[in-house]
């Protein structure tokens, strides 16, 4: 296993000139005889400091046997060197200048094969082939024609085809360039370069060719050692001319114009490589890293193998009884991080892993809600809502106790015995033959009033005075509390903050018992006032003419004292019931006041769901997640009333159709049956415990609903919930998507998805399918192969594997079926329809 991590970003410069470009335009490297080998040194640190890796190292209309020597000797000391034929062409832009053109030849073209092609190829103005221009004059005034340069690349003896790229030079002049006269020789053209020190004209140059399908490179021109590294591209490919021709397919995703690396993903948060249990280890590109390879070649044995050295929790150990689980190699493997420490974060979705939460609504919708965690703010809306749920529900099931302790209270009244009506007549009758008496005896009739009037003054003063003694008792009893202040401080790491807090909540607590313990003392003085005024009146009554007279003329007159005896007892009897259906009364209005409170209070659960519907919307484009809710149906909670007659039935299903409505006359007589000992107050403690509604997160992809999805399409809206919402960047491991999703999404959807996700966090994904690996654009492609005697590995070993890049393409006559082909080759070989794949990715801006 080579170390190869297929295609990197590394800085090219492809419009670099050499140290020996002709010296009659503007070469600024003073270089001579005596001091080549000085200039050689100078001119490669400067290539290493600023770390470029690969160069078009450029000269005019010919090349010297100096350049192709510079290349050799770059070579040697690891810079990629790509000869760079700038001419100038007779065509004229819109200004009637012009225009350079860029040969870009195979890194590994033979010398001999570029001098022929320089032995063919005309100049016009100075009639000469272009390995014959040397002269000054011959320098200015030579010039080519595109049509002709075009037929001379394409001449078949000169053995050129895909082994050249032709670039136009772009002026930083805005999109506008192309509409100018030149604009069939730029279509023709593989590319443009750019050299402009404007970033707006490269960003916008950029934007508007990639649009085109035309990559656009960014280089110094430089013709001194000052501008070395002073502008460069950041291409991701392998460093050869295989590699360099991916922009052509991949003009905007595998350029970058920025001065810093694009690949911005942290160490901790990339696997740098696996190590097999022999030594051998396979090493990861950040990006998009697919498995491939035929059935039971060790594809998912690989990923299975890494999340089982994670600890990740959605691995499943084979099962000895049952044989099922996910297999894994005979011996573990080791992970080594990019930061060389050890790490346990990793995403891992197994085989049906998406399929599985689309069908069932309790997985899909924790995923959803922990998806939604990454979203603060409509986090904290969900939170909010269970919160004030909850609040609700704690006043509604206190308000439920205080109901059932009122009907408790209410089956404790005793009614009393008797005729209420029959007393009322009696006590008239009593009133009437005491008037009677009274006018009998000397106990004038005025007198009598006098003493009656006394008498009922003495009972409201004597029931006030009562009511101050207990009133005192209760203030005594009240002075001994001590109010505490239970308000909860937030846990702070400032603890001199969290202390003030607290030290200032203790003054509130001094405060508020001193103003406790001082209401007191007036409350009581006030009580105790009230109690010496009425006992004081009391006295007055006991102790005056007229009440004595009254006692005096009842205690002689004993026919008139047995009336008023028998009065009292029956207006005791008369107050008994006055008592009763007074307290009855009050009790029933408690209750009713209480049940309209709950039912008002349970209504806010109706508020409180509307409130989160409308304002709860995440959006990852084109993911969308709403919030409804699903209806509890009515058994899953309560069984004592099923199977019992055609009313408690029709309850039932009314109740599921609109549970709402049916809580709303749940105190009226319903006229059920009940099982297990139940009765309607249980039933109304147990339906009011709960609000019958459950959190439901509804998916949208575009527009369109996910219950009205296919199952594929299903399965891709759960993959892109899974990547697109989460904030972590931890790797990723995906196994076989395509095995949920149907081939439009495969294609349409998850490629494109994928070529997004990939700049975002590191991918390993297991396929079969061609359209993943190559229309995704995977960075490393690892080809999995089990040992057997048509398909051998080397040393025996059962499961072996190569990567490398979508670019790395050769054949080789050996036995070992990895060696024998590069990576392309293993993509047509391995995947049904991997050729075709190609050429559409080939074919996609033609």
């Amino acid at each position: 296993m080579n170390k190869n991590r297929g295609s990197q970003f590394r800085k090219w410069d492809l419009h670099l000139h050499s140290l020996y470009s002709h010296s009659q335009l503007s070469n600024q490297y003073n270089i001579n005889e005596y001091n080549h080998e000085e200039r050689f040194d100078e001119f490669l640190k400067k290539l290493n400091e600023n770390d470029i890796k690969a160069i078009g190292l450029t000269n005019y209309f010919n090349f010297s046997e100096q350049d192709y020597c510079l290349k050799r000797k770059l070579e040697e000391k690891g810079i990629v060197v790509f000869l760079n034929l700038e001419l100038r062409l007779e065509n004229g832009n819109v200004k009637d200048e012009t225009c350079d053109i860029h040969i870009i030849f195979d890194n590994l073209l033979d010398e001999k094969e570029v001098k022929c092609f320089l032995a063919s190829m005309p100049a016009k103005v100075v009639d000469k082939r272009l390995n014959s221009i040397s002269s000054k004059d011959d320098y200015k005034k030579a010039v080519v024609n595109f049509d002709d340069l075009v037929k001379c690349l394409n001449d078949k003896s000169l053995n050129l085809k895909n082994r050249y790229m032709i670039g136009i030079l772009s002026r930083g002049k805005g999109s506008s360039r192309l509409s100018s006269v030149f604009e069939d020789i730029a279509e023709r053209c593989d590319f443009f370069i750019h050299s402009s020190d404007k970033q707006k004209n490269i960003e916008e140059d950029k934007e508007y060719l990639n649009s085109h399908g035309k990559p656009l490179l960014q280089s110094s021109d430089a013709h001194s050692f000052e501008k070395i590294g002073g502008k460069y591209s950041w291409i991701k490919a392998d460093l050869n001319f295989e590699g360099l021709r991916q922009i052509m397919f991949e003009p905007s995703e595998r350029i970058s114009l920025g001065k810093d690396n694009p690949d911005t993903k942290l160490d901790y948060q990339v696997i740098d490589s696996i190590e097999l249990s022999d030594t051998r280890i396979i090493y990861l590109n950040s990006s998009l890293n697919t498995v491939i390879g035929g059935r039971s070649t060790g594809k998912s044995t690989l990923t299975n193998a890494i999340a089982k050295a994670l600890g990740n929790e959605n691995f499943v150990p084979i099962n000895e009884k049952t044989e099922k689980g996910m297999h894994v190699f005979d011996k573990d493997i080791i992970i080594h991080w990019r930061d060389a420490q050890e790490h346990q974060d990793l995403e891992f979705l197994p085989q049906n892993y998406m399929i599985e939460i689309a069908e069932k609504d309790i997985l899909r919708n924790n995923l959803v809600r922990s998806t939604v965690k990454s979203d603060e703010g409509n986090y904290r809306k969900i939170e909010k809502y269970e919160e004030d749920t909850r609040k609700n529900q704690n006043e509604i099931d206190n308000s439920i106790q205080e109901w059932s302790n009122l009907k408790d209270k209410l089956a404790t009244l005793i009614k009393p015995e008797g005729d209420k009506k029959g007393i009322e007549v009696q006590l008239q009758k009593l009133k009437e033959q005491i008037s009677e008496q009274e006018k009998k005896s000397d106990f004038s009739e005025r007198k009598s009033e006098e003493y009656r009037k006394s008498e009922t003054e003495l009972k409201y003063y004597l029931n006030h005075q009562r009511l101050s003694e207990i009133n005192i008792r209760n203030l005594n009893d009240m002075g001994s509390i001590e109010i505490s202040l239970s308000t909860p401080i937030p846990s702070s790491d400032d603890t001199k903050f969290r202390e003030s807090l607290e030290e200032y909540i203790e003054v509130l607590k001094t405060e508020v018992n001193e103003k406790w313990q001082q209401k007191i003392k007036e409350l009581t003085d006030e009580q105790n006032e009230i109690f010496f005024e009425n006992k004081l009146k009391v006295n007055e009554i006991w102790n005056s003419e007229i009440f004595k007279q009254g006692q005096t003329n009842i205690s002689n007159n004993e026919t008139l004292r047995k009336l008023i005896e028998i009065q009292k007892q029956e207006q005791l009897k008369l107050d008994t019931f006055n008592k009763y259906e007074n307290n009855k009364e009050k009790i029933e209005t408690q209750i009713n006041e209480i049940q309209t409170k709950i039912l008002r209070s349970y209504a806010k659960f109706g508020t409180l769901r509307e409130k989160l519907q409308n304002e709860f919307e995440v959006k990852a484009t084109p993911v969308e997640i709403k919030i409804n809710f699903q209806p509890i149906k009515f058994e899953e909670k309560i069984k004592y009333l099923n199977g019992r007659n055609t009313t408690n039935n029709n309850f039932i299903e009314e109740f599921d159709k609109d549970s709402f409505r049916k809580i709303d006359n749940i105190f009226d007589a319903l006229n059920l049956s009940y099982n297990q000992g139940k009765s309607q107050n249980d039933l109304i403690k147990d339906v009011l415990s709960q609000h019958w509604y459950t959190i439901n997160y509804n998916l949208q992809y575009d527009g369109d609903n996910f219950d009205q999805m296919s199952q594929g399409k299903k399965a891709f809206v759960v993959l892109t919930l899974i990547l697109e919402f989460s904030k972590d960047k931890k790797p990723v491991i995906i196994d076989q998507p395509e095995d949920s999703l149907d081939n439009r999404a495969i294609y349409n959807d998850l490629t494109n998805y994928l070529k997004e996700k990939k700049k975002e966090r590191q991918i390993i994904l297991v396929t079969h399918n061609p359209n993943i690996v190559v229309g995704a654009d995977a960075e490393n492609v690892i080809v999995a192969n089990q040992h057997s005697e048509d398909s051998p590995n080397t040393h025996g070993i059962q499961f072996d594997y190569t990567n490398g890049s979508l670019e790395n393409t050769y054949t080789k006559d050996v036995k070992y079926t990895l060696e024998k082909q590069g990576i392309r080759e293993h993509v047509v070989e391995i995947l049904e329809g991997g050729k075709e794949a190609f050429e559409k990715r080939e074919k996609k801006y033609k």
